[in-house]
């Protein structure tokens, strides 16, 4: 273990600052930030402080800053890798969005990362027995043999029918990258913004804001006790003041609606293989924010490509598009398959980093 990285009060934002450390800055463009809430985590590997990281994903939480700095995340199936902390908060978890996973320069490091992590861990009772196979090896094979273990049929959509805003160059890049996977045998098929018909999928920001809070708070307040809670950052705290006399039949209706989202990803997934999408509508911004967010209809729409995989538990993949050799990536292309297949994901991800140049930012830092 090398050491802690820098992450955003309690995960809760995709800028990585807080009143202990500070702000953590991208390699790339030291004026933008690296995302969170992994940003410390992806800035060391993109900066090549460290091989690979640990992160963590509940709204995004990988994938953003993966998408940001130009490496390879993958939140993994819900259960893959065990979520062993859970004991320190003296609860369990009542709302199962979050899933550990890998931060890595390379899609094989991530296969090799997971060889080892991947696994049933007693602390964890939604944890998963080790799986049969070497991610590794599936990896490695798919780039002996330059394709797929069979053609793939994929989906690519420009907004799942509720993102209400694109920036029109992560949207054209983002085509270009899911094209590329054409030259591989698959089939891709792309919805057009504001014409998702396959692809469209219910907006769950609101719940999901709503379930994650109502959780955070519980097991902030039984770790730290109500005489410390004035402590907490106040950003937060006004947040949660909304989820103390959170009902039973609002956390209901939140889940009728996982339900009817689950349904839809169903749906998509007996006419498609993999699902595609941008990562983060709007590319890197200031390090020290504030979020862009009056682009969209919604504020919480800036994640709204990430957070429906984290309620439904899927695995998905930020994999950065194709750029300018030196230059920051803009963006990055979301994979998406089904649960337990993320070894679908790896080895489509591979192939399609193989067509692109993987390059590393020399700033100093």
């Amino acid at each position: 273990v090398v050491g802690k990285t820098n992450a955003p009060i309690f995960g809760s934002t995709i800028i990585s600052k807080n009143r202990v450390y500070g702000t953590t800055r991208n390699p790339w463009n030291l004026r933008t930030t690296p995302g969170g809430s992994s940003g410390g985590s992806s800035s060391a590997v993109a900066a090549r402080m460290v091989s690979f990281a640990t992160a963590a994903d509940g709204g995004g939480s990988i994938r953003n800053p993966a998408c940001f700095t130009g490496c390879y995340g993958l939140k993994p199936t819900r259960g893959l890798v065990p979520m062993t902390e859970g004991r320190n908060f003296g609860m369990e978890r009542f709302v199962h969005c979050v899933s550990f996973g890998p931060l890595t320069r390379c899609v094989e490091d991530t296969a090799l990362l997971l060889d080892v992590t991947a696994g049933y861990h007693w602390h964890d009772p939604m944890s998963l027995p080790k799986p049969s196979v070497s991610f590794r090896n599936i990896v490695r094979e798919a780039l002996t043999r330059k394709q797929s273990r069979r053609p793939l049929k994929i989906l690519f959509s420009s907004d799942f029918g509720f993102v209400s805003h694109v920036d029109s160059d992560i949207l054209m890049e983002a085509k270009k990258a899911v094209q590329k996977l054409e030259s591989f045998g698959h089939t891709v098929v792309i919805e057009e913004f504001g014409k998702a018909k396959y692809s469209k999928l219910p907006d769950l920001e609101l719940g999901w804001a709503m379930a994650m809070g109502a959780q955070e708070r519980e097991m902030v307040h039984d770790a730290i006790g109500e005489e410390n809670m004035h402590r907490v950052d106040k950003s937060l705290t006004r947040s949660w003041k909304f989820y103390e006399d959170l009902r039973v039949t609002q956390l209901g209706d939140v889940y009728k609606d996982v339900h009817k989202l689950n349904c839809a990803i169903d749906t998509i997934f007996e006419s498609y293989d993999v699902i595609a999408s941008p990562v983060m509508p709007i590319r890197a911004f200031k390090a020290e924010g504030p979020v862009p967010i009056e682009k969209f209809a919604n504020p919480l729409h800036v994640v709204g490509f990430l957070t429906p995989f984290n309620f439904s538990g899927h695995p998905a993949a930020s994999i950065r598009f194709e750029g300018k050799n030196g230059a920051q990536p803009i963006g990055a292309i979301q994979l998406i398959g089904p649960r337990h297949q993320d070894d679908v994901i790896l080895e489509l991800s591979s192939l399609y980093e193989s067509k692109i140049t993987n390059n590393w930012p020399s700033a100093k830092l």
